[in-house]
């Protein structure tokens, strides 16, 4: 419980809008938040006091981590593959934190302070990617595989001798660097719905397969069963109002994005957009790297003489 002095000041939120009043009030704020980012479920609840009002209690809507929903005077980084990977840094242009009412939209290495009221300028980011042992990652799966991440995953991981990483995805396409055997004691991979680059591997016992409906994969964010550190995937350039789409593949990616600490995007101007519930803000991710390469194909067989008949 902290006291916040408000004067003159709009929270904007996804619904009707706090107003103070212009006589200055004192807001009592509890916030509750169970992860680090806050979740679309996370609220606040205000009591306020102000001269002729007297006390009453609402509840209202926080920042939460809904994709469409922009961060205001949030922007990601642009930054090479590798430096997505291993940058830890605070310092002048690296902005990635914007707070509101003393709630931190990203996650920081210090509980926040509520003492300093409404604050929603440009922040110098505090919190970069920092993978470390027995972290989790997340990987864009099936035609959106992040195939210029992917690879620069492996490399930091074998660079910074990490160890027992887990990299969670459903099928992917390319090569899948982290299932190889000399990365056997730095990443496990565990597929939710595998593919042919992950066969091998689980069969000789260096990945796990986890069975389950595919519909019932987006529960394992939502109740935190899978908590992902690290998301990388892939997206279209960004439009005029900021919004990228996650093209070909939304199914499971979009609950692991509002439960991911750290969402790095592969930019693709060849990927194709599709709208919907496959749109998210620029202002989500923490860094963007260019990857421009064509979309993964499954190329057809010719008919059989039994199927041309």
């Amino acid at each position: 419980m902290a006291n916040v002095r408000l004067v003159n000041h709009v929270v904007r939120r996804g619904g009707p809008c706090l107003t103070a009043t212009t006589t200055p009030a004192i807001i009592n704020t509890t916030v509750n938040s169970t992860a680090r980012r806050l979740l679309p479920t996370t609220t606040c609840v205000a009591t306020t006091t102000a001269p002729g009002v007297g006390q009453h209690r609402r509840h209202f809507y926080s920042y939460c981590n809904e994709p469409t929903h922009p961060i205001p005077q949030r922007q990601p980084k642009w930054m090479s593959p590798e430096e997505a990977l291993s940058v830890v840094k605070s310092g002048e242009g690296d902005i990635g934190i914007s707070c509101w009412v003393g709630c931190s939209v990203r996650p920081l290495p210090t509980r926040p302070d509520l003492t300093i009221g409404l604050d929603c300028r440009p922040r110098l980011a505090r919190y970069w990617c920092n993978l470390g042992d027995g972290d989790h990652v997340f990987v864009h799966g099936a035609a959106a595989t992040p195939r210029v991440l992917v690879p620069a995953l492996a490399a930091h991981g074998k660079k910074a001798g990490l160890k027992n990483v887990r990299v969670h995805h459903i099928h992917t396409e390319g090569a899948g660097e982290y299932n190889a055997p000399e990365y056997k004691d730095i990443f496990r991979s565990n597929s939710l719905f595998t593919g042919g680059n992950c066969r091998e591997p689980i069969n000789a016992g260096r990945a796990d397969f986890t069975p389950i409906f595919l519909g019932d994969i987006p529960k394992l964010f939502y109740k935190g069963i899978i908590k992902p550190d690290v998301a990388l995937i892939q997206v279209t350039p960004a439009d005029k109002h900021g919004y990228h789409s996650l093209g070909t593949s939304v199914d499971c990616v979009r609950a692991a994005l509002q439960h991911t600490k750290y969402i790095i995007g592969q930019v693709n101007p060849r990927f194709p957009r599709t709208s919907g519930h496959a749109i998210i803000h620029t202002s989500h991710f923490d860094a963007l790297v260019e990857g421009e390469l064509p979309i993964p194909e499954h190329k057809t067989k010719g008919l059989t003489d039994v199927e041309k008949t």
